[in-house]
């Protein structure tokens, strides 16, 4: 009897980080209309980032300064690799953004970090340098909508920004791998641009 040959088929497949969430937040206990930080953990590092009502005892939260980055810094602790991720409360039709951020160190003139954001039609990966953006990539897409999920992950001197749980390979450099070494450590927190029209509704962020 003839034996029948023996066929192994091998393939490379690149791994989703693993991101067990180690904080997270609804913003439901916070007080709308007021600034995100200084409520629960959160502490402001640029410009403000607002906690919005958006209905009944929900919350959400988003920039609240017209023209200007906004970015509040989750006060817990994290390793140097780590990630974030913001779900979309709502989407406003011009040029305001809802996103997340890693790394995060210092306040205002000092604040460092990086970040991932979008509009209703385009995303940004950028370094933030004592309070001054550096894009450090784009992706113009069709539409952010009403419960899609930005995340942004660091690990080493490497960024990864996911939309809706997948790779992003547009944006930055590298095939969605973008190299950065400027920051090494630092804390996670919650980002946006302009005013408030678009919100993040739920936030998580942990070490890998």
């Amino acid at each position: 009897m003839t034996p029948t040959p023996s066929l192994t088929v091998s393939r490379t497949i690149t791994p989703t980080p693993s991101s067990a969430a180690g904080y997270s937040d609804n913003f439901d206990s916070y007080t709308s209309g007021a600034n995100l930080g200084g409520q629960g953990n959160w502490l402001t590092t640029l410009n403000d980032i607002l906690v919005v009502e958006a209905g009944g005892t929900n919350h959400t939260v988003g920039p609240n300064d017209a023209g200007l980055v906004c970015v509040s810094t989750y006060n817990g602790t994290f390793n140097n690799n780590q990630w974030a991720e913001v779900t979309v409360g709502a989407v406003g039709a011009g040029s305001q953004c809802i996103g997340v951020a890693v790394r995060l160190t210092g306040s205002t003139t000092t604040a460092c970090g990086y970040g991932y954001y979008a509009t209703n039609n385009t995303q940004r990966l950028w370094r933030l340098t004592n309070g001054t953006k550096t894009n450090l990539g784009t992706n113009n897409f069709t539409a952010l909508n009403v419960g899609d999920t930005l995340k942004l992950v660091i690990t080493g001197s490497t960024l990864m920004c996911y939309f809706n749980g997948v790779l992003d390979t547009v944006i930055g450099s590298g095939g969605g791998y973008t190299t950065d070494t400027t920051y090494l450590t630092g804390k996670a927190g919650v980002c946006g641009y302009d005013t408030s029209t678009t919100t993040g509704d739920s936030w998580s962020a942990g070490d890998l």
